[in-house]
């Protein structure tokens, strides 16, 4: 089966910036007295902020404080983008450049809200919405990564079905998202987890940078293809 489309996930894959959620989120659960790892933090990032506050802090923080927790990590973040550089991983243009060139269709598909994205790409000095074909934020969406809403929303805005698209993201919740919507999933290792637990989350291939899946991209896009045909024949 042809892949299609790409259909990048933002934060640890294409920008730098798992460890700024991770921090803001350590702050807005400072701020009501929750002391969280930073080390677990970090690993639910990718999730929606409705599904990592009762991940990390419990059922019970969330209904008492969930919504104030998210608009205080929502501030605190927004204060990291403004007086930090949340720098691009190499190969971003160029890869996104190198899908059109070949006649592929391409979107950004994140659980940030738009504010978030927009203050992302200002502190990053690239425009990635200008880069691609369509963008998916949370407000396209009614669940989060990993349920796979956005990545639906995603196809559904390129006209495509989701078994020709492939989703490249950074974290095993990406790998859920992408496996429950019916899509191919390519790892990066741009976040904190490493190449063998995205392989056994669901990753056809992971490489280390978009760089590295551009130098690589026959082979990526021919794993994607090889996978596609695969689930198709179990569907």
């Amino acid at each position: 089966m042809k892949i299609a489309s790409l259909v990048f996930d933002v934060d640890g894959t294409l920008l730098d910036t798992t460890s700024a959620h991770t921090q803001a989120w350590r702050r807005a659960f400072a701020a009501f007295g929750h002391s969280i790892d930073t080390d677990l933090i970090a690993r639910e990032i990718g999730k929606g902020g409705d599904k990592l506050v009762p991940a990390l802090a419990g059922e019970r923080v969330e209904r008492q404080d969930g919504t104030a927790l998210r608009e205080r990590y929502a501030m605190e973040f927004l204060r990291i983008a403004a007086s930090s550089h949340l720098a691009p991983f190499p190969g971003v243009a160029e890869l996104i450049a190198a899908l059109r060139d070949r006649g592929l269709k391409s979107a950004l598909a994140t659980s940030a809200r738009r504010e978030h994205l927009d203050a992302m790409q200002e502190s990053a000095g690239l425009d990635l919405g200008a880069l691609v074909d369509e963008v998916v934020t949370a407000s396209d969406a009614e669940e989060s990564k990993p349920e796979p809403d956005i990545l639906l929303a995603a196809a559904a805005k390129l006209r495509l079905a989701p078994e020709s698209c492939a989703m490249v993201g950074d974290t095993p919740h990406d790998a859920e998202a992408a496996s429950r919507g019916g899509f191919v999933f390519l790892g990066i290792t741009g976040g904190v987890w490493d190449a063998g637990e995205l392989r056994r989350a669901g990753a056809a291939g992971v490489w280390r940078d978009p760089a590295d899946l551009l130098a690589h991209l026959e082979k990526g896009l021919t794993l994607a293809a090889r996978a596609a045909t695969a689930s198709a024949r179990e569907g």
